[in-house]
């Protein structure tokens, strides 16, 4: 399913965007980005892409700024069915579903959102527990991670 954020949204996307990353950078949160994009951009991507997941399914997005990090990160949004969800983005269409293995446990559920703001592509969802059960692998970066093939992920 198709999501592109409309005008307001938009807006309100980097709007918050750019507070996440101004806050974060003031209080020396270290930016944990994969790839050679901006930090301000790795944000608005984020954040879009948890709008987008959020209007597709009627639910309210996590509007606070205040700086996080991942270990104390409490997910990007809750369903109506009471799952703690925490959307990942990626602008690559073939994109896997990536975790850090120190992020938070209380999120139930991973989902990935595909695209470029301002449009995004649900490309599927993995509990906590089945994504976690796959190994770990190493990164271009430093860090490990779990990951998931978009075409073994829930629609």
């Amino acid at each position: 399913m198709e999501i592109c954020l409309d005008v307001m949204e938009q807006r309100l996307a980097k709007t918050i965007s750019k507070a996440r990353t101004d806050a974060n950078r003031s209080a020396n949160v270290p930016d944990a980005k994969i790839g050679e994009q901006t930090a301000e951009q790795t944000d608005l991507e984020g954040f879009a892409a948890e709008l987008a997941f959020c209007k597709m399914f009627n639910v309210y997005p996590d509007l606070s700024i205040e700086p996080r990090r991942s270990q104390y990160d409490s997910g990007d949004a809750l369903t109506h069915g009471g799952n703690i969800v925490d959307v990942k983005s990626s602008v690559y269409r073939t994109a896997h579903l990536l975790a850090v293995p120190w992020k938070n446990s209380t999120v139930n559920v991973y989902v990935l959102m595909v695209g470029t703001f301002p449009e995004y592509r649900f490309a599927g969802f993995a509990s906590t527990q089945s994504l976690f059960a796959q190994r770990i692998s190493p990164t271009s970066s430093t860090a490990t991670h779990y990951h998931k093939k978009s075409y073994r992920l829930g629609k």
